[in-house]
């Protein structure tokens, strides 16, 4: 059967199905020119330069694919065989933070286990005891690399390299079994030259394996609607699916590219994709639960909502936050309140407006692309982090390269401006379409909702790869009506986004009601308070909506009292007390001799007061019942004076009332 770009029907019937097509093509287009553009707003001329040569070696590689013949392409393919083999044999990588226990959880530990379960419940973190990532993304990448024995870390690079090899030999397939040659030769040099994953080779990350994966997944299902093996076809694209989900939790990325394809296909294609995309969420389901019962999840393991609403949607929280917020509050919140309190912080979040998501979703992509993240762990020197595996003929004194840092991101952003080019060309082809919807699920789910890094650019490469081929797809269309197109596509995702988000903050207003606050907090001036002088020096407030940063001026034994006006309620409140920095969970909790008073002084009676004493915990709970009049709140924090130098002060915060419902701890037009 003919293979060629016309065999690939267009799935766009009517004026109905035009404008649902222009959703997920306006969105990860429009987020492909807004981030190459963010990406250059640096003041720094090795970005720029980087864009520019970028731009010269994908032109080049460009003007080769048109003129490529088979031998051309086999040389092509040699030449980076040999550049990859040079490479691999040559560079080596300490193996910091996961990359350590990714790599541990080869040959290291398979050696020492006597079975598969003890295996499990053995690979993991010690930044995040308990938490089933590890096993999970080993499972299907270093426990198989680890069973061929030998030098375990030159055996990973080796297995690294392959994939590699196969990544961009099947995206040559795939496309030029789609589209044509010359679009398949683009496309794969695209994917050899492509920095995050180029820097992948030399670190035990299961990233190795999923670009590849995700290569012949997108295959899968641009050719689905071909009736020959169309059921094989399905069960393997749910399969793969199932499998880039254990190796990088992008399940449900892959569930949702599927259901936005269905919507852009015809009535018989649609069934398919729909029937792939059920069958891959049942899988995910399945093989979730039989994971639990092979390592049950710890009581404490934050779940999707705890994690959606301590990234935010609005804002972008600090890696530090969200882990103290994940590793330390969330335990300690009451289960039978969580889910109203979830809904509360997703309410508090969505009303800082439209413009506010939008600006930290242009933030978010502005680190996407920074074309870096691989490369600046592939070069980290070693530090006191417990999960490292150092590789020890590496030298220690190797920081990464800051020059090089801007290099890189200058490439991408010449390789994300052009993806949005060639996606805007390709957008009627079968894999052009499955690669716009993967990048409309991708920047939904994690731009929209979640923490980035710039190395989650790796999850987008084939995408984006396949999107430059497209710079070479056959159009009748003229570049005038193309960019038309396009614009109109942008603006009318930009419209549904924003009426999404002005009703979701409508429906969750009138739900939750807007957030009672805790306003006006200050340090007093020097006052004595139960016999003690408080606040003879001056400690550093920060204000945030969640919480708030209190540093002390020194260790000295000193006593500080800070006041607010809480809330018109006669519901109790709980605050939570930690420790900062956070210290992770791999170090043990030294002594903290900090005790924390809240006293209501709004009732005449009595003062009730809610105490934690940060001796013997790096966090703690304070209930509070406060009066049914506008409170005057009173913070006492007593230091006895000999911290040591991993404290430096608490954050107090995270309040929430008794049914559940969240407290703000700043005004909202000051947030």
């Amino acid at each position: 059967m003919n293979r060629s770009v016309s065999a690939i029907r267009p799935a766009l019937h009517s004026p109905i199905s035009g404008t649902i097509a222009s959703l997920p093509a306006g969105l990860c287009l429009g987020a492909l020119a807004a981030g190459s553009l963010l990406a250059l707003f640096q003041p720094n001329a090795a970005t720029f330069g980087g864009f520019l040569l970028g731009l010269a070696v994908l032109a080049g590689l460009a003007w080769t694919a048109c003129k490529a013949d088979r031998r051309v392409v086999l040389g092509l393919l040699l030449l980076y065989i040999l550049a990859l083999a040079t490479w691999t044999w040559t560079t080596d990588s300490q193996q910091i933070s996961d990359f350590g226990v990714y790599l541990r959880c080869g040959a290291p530990l398979w050696n020492k286990v006597d079975g598969f379960q003890q295996w499990a419940q053995q690979c993991q973190s010690a930044w995040l005891p308990g938490n089933p990532t590890y096993w999970r993304r080993s499972l299907l990448y270093t426990w198989p690399i680890g069973m061929l024995g030998g030098n375990e870390y030159l055996t990973l690079k080796l297995a690294n390299a392959l994939m590699h090899i196969a990544a961009v030999v099947g995206i040559y397939h795939v496309v030029s079994r789609g589209t044509s040659r010359q679009q398949g030769v683009l496309a794969a040099g695209a994917l050899a030259l492509f920095p995050e994953y180029w820097f992948t080779t030399t670190l035990a990350t299961s990233d190795n394996l999923v670009v590849p994966l995700l290569v012949l997944w997108l295959g899968l299902l641009a050719f689905n609607d071909f009736d020959e093996l169309a059921a094989w076809r399905l069960v393997a694209a749910a399969v793969v699916g199932v499998s880039l989900d254990l190796l990088r939790d992008i399940g449900l990325i892959c569930v949702l590219t599927t259901i936005l394809l269905a919507m852009l296909s015809t009535s018989r294609n649609r069934w398919r994709l729909l029937i792939c995309a059920g069958l891959t969420f049942g899988l995910m389901v399945l093989v979730g639960r039989l994971g639990a019962q092979l390592m049950p999840l710890a009581s404490d393991n934050a779940g999707l909502l705890a994690r959606l609403t301590g990234h935010g949607i609005t804002h972008s929280a600090p890696w530090a936050d969200n882990y103290r917020w994940n590793q330390y509050v969330f335990p300690l919140l009451d289960p039978q309140t969580r889910n109203r309190y979830f809904a509360g912080l997703l309410t508090m979040d969505l009303q800082h407006g439209v413009g506010a998501a939008f600006q930290n979703w242009a933030a978010k992509l502005q680190v996407l692309l920074q074309g870096d993240g691989y490369y600046y762990f592939s070069a980290a020197p070693l530090d006191a982090n417990p999960d490292n595996f150092p590789i020890g003929h590496v030298s220690a004194a190797s920081p990464p390269s800051a020059p090089i840092g801007f290099l890189l991101k200058g490439i991408a952003a010449a390789i994300a401006i052009l993806a949005f080019l060639g996606g805007a060309r390709s957008r009627h082809q079968g894999l052009g379409k499955a690669s716009l919807a993967f990048g409309c699920a991708f920047v939904l789910l994690v731009i929209g909702f979640g923490e980035i890094q710039p190395r989650y650019a790796a999850l987008l490469g084939p995408a984006l790869c396949i999107m430059i081929g497209g710079l070479l797809a056959p159009s009748r269309i003229s570049t005038t009506k193309i960019a038309m197109d396009v614009g109109k596509s942008v603006a009318i995702c930009a419209i549904a986004i924003s009426l999404a988000l002005i009703g979701l903050i409508a429906v969750l207003g009138k739900q939750f009601g807007a957030a009672p606050s805790i306003s006006g907090f200050r340090q007093e001036g020097p006052v004595t308070i139960d016999g003690v002088t408080c606040n003879v020096a001056s400690a550093t407030v920060s204000i945030e909506e969640r919480f708030i940063r209190i540093h002390f001026p020194g260790a000295q034994a000193a006593c500080y009292s800070f006041v607010a006006t809480g809330p018109a309620s006669n519901e109790p409140l709980s605050f939570q007390v930690v420790r900062d920095p956070i210290l992770p969970r791999w170090k043990s909790v030294s002594a903290a001799p900090v005790i924390v008073k809240v006293r209501d002084e709004g009732t005449e009676d009595s003062i009730p007061t809610a105490t934690a004493d940060l001796r013997f915990s790096a966090a703690k709970s304070l209930h509070l019942a406060i009066s049914d009049t506008s409170a005057r709140l009173r913070f006492l924090v007593f230091v006895d004076g000999d911290m040591d130098s991993s404290m430096q002060g608490i954050v107090i915060g995270f309040a929430q009332t008794n049914s559940g419902k969240p407290v703000r701890l700043t005004d909202l037009k000051k947030h």
